[in-house]
């Protein structure tokens, strides 16, 4: 061996001081060359007679896959910040405490506004919204502040005044469509609803469905609507998406 023995234990010393340093988070996982240590306690190896040379060949080795053991945890925390699939996240989950989750749950959480009904003045009300929204790299920087407006719902004279309902009360329409669709029992929904205003008779029809009237009913590549004899509870929720004036 090229090296002197007393220089070759000082080596190996220096390594395994840096093994503790990395252990003890004095210094970084990633300071050590891992693959040049090794490389020099393979240089040196055959040089070791004495006992204690080999248990401080034998330490160096420990110490060196201890860091390995460290490196590897940091490359797994730091990929989770990039990338964080179901089943990562299904094994993270369960070691969360409450006051973790809930932190996780207020950072993340953005609530929108919604309504219910699609109408042209709540399409022009959200284009506002949108319009005069500050762009994200903006709004992150700074504490979201002041309370959301309360939800509020919209009275007949409003739909009436928007257009989409008659003056005589929106029950009365809605029950001259489900009148109307029982004398047939089904209608195909497209032939349904351009009997006359199509947006009208669409929107009613939504409310139809939505409260247990009627039923939406895909058969072999048609939309069916089908009336109910009597309404039906609804106990779930589902989503229909139907483009009235194009194509879905």
């Amino acid at each position: 061996m090229a090296v002197p023995v007393s220089k070759a234990r000082t080596d190996l010393r220096d390594l395994l001081s840096a093994c503790r340093a990395v252990e003890e988070r004095r210094k970084g996982p990633f300071d050590l060359d891992v693959g040049e240590a090794m490389a020099k306690a393979a240089e040196y190896f055959p040089a070791w007679r004495a006992l204690e040379d080999l248990r401080l060949d034998a330490a160096v080795l420990n110490g060196l896959a201890r860091v390995i053991q460290i490196q590897e945890a940091r490359l797994r925390y730091e990929a989770g910040l990039f990338l964080a699939d179901p089943q990562f996240l299904a094994s993270k989950l369960p070691h969360l405490s409450q006051e973790a989750l809930a932190d996780a749950l207020l950072a993340g959480w953005h609530p929108v506004a919604q309504l219910e009904q699609v109408t042209p003045r709540g399409l022009e009300i959200a284009k506002r919204y949108f319009d005069a929204l500050l762009p994200w790299s903006v709004r992150r920087a700074k504490e979201p502040s002041g309370r959301p407006p309360e939800a509020r719902g919209m009275t007949e004279e409003d739909l009436a005044a928007l257009g989409v309902l008659r003056r005589e009360g929106f029950l009365g329409f809605l029950g001259d469509l489900w009148d109307e669709l029982k004398a047939t029992g089904s209608s195909d929904y497209w032939t349904f609803v351009h009997r006359g205003d199509a947006v009208q008779r669409a929107y009613g029809a939504a409310f139809l469905v939505s409260y247990g009237y009627a039923e939406l009913v895909p058969t072999d590549g048609r939309t069916e609507l089908r009336a109910n004899p009597q309404r039906i509870e609804r106990r779930g929720c589902r989503s229909a998406i139907i483009v009235v004036g194009g194509e879905a």
